[in-house]
């Protein structure tokens, strides 16, 4: 069988997390398109920036995660995990997002190790659902990847 992921959102934080722990388990897969990746950390801190909350509470609610759950939010991020991506990928996320920060993307997209990478931004919107329904309007580039990889 021939496999592909498309994980999105938080779908594909588990892929890498896999990677990670299990690298073998991935043997065979071709690739991964992943639309919308997200850290748990920026996007909890992004999404409480509108209501005025200062940031200082951002460190009691990383408190109570790690209280909560034992791990901080910062274990949470799938930026390091990206380290162990061996398989083509390729990441597309609306740049302006409310809920997370480029610079979190491209360094999640800049510590994939492997040349066969790619990072599409979507420019003017700030709607985040804009990403989630990106291949339904422009399909041409991640069917490309696809067909690429899993030929």
């Amino acid at each position: 069988m021939t496999i592909g992921l498309f994980s999105r959102c938080l779908g594909c934080n588990d892929p890498m997390l896999a990677m990670t722990r299990r690298p073998g388990v991935f043997d065979g897969v071709r690739c991964m398109v992943s639309p919308q990746s997200l850290s748990s950390g920026v996007a909890l801190g992004r999404a409480l920036e509108p209501f005025g909350v200062p940031a200082s509470y951002m460190e009691d609610l990383k408190d109570r995660v790690r209280l909560q759950t034992s791990f901080t939010l910062d274990q949470f991020s799938p930026v390091p995990w990206a380290k162990s991506l061996m398989i083509p990928t390729f990441l597309y996320q609306v740049r302006d997002d409310l809920y997370t920060r480029p610079d979190d993307i491209q360094a999640m997209f800049d510590n994939i190790p492997i040349a066969n990478k790619k990072l599409h931004w979507i420019e003017s919107t700030t709607r985040r659902w804009d990403g989630y329904t990106y291949f339904q309007r422009e399909p041409e580039q991640i069917l490309h990847w696809f067909a690429r990889f899993m030929a």
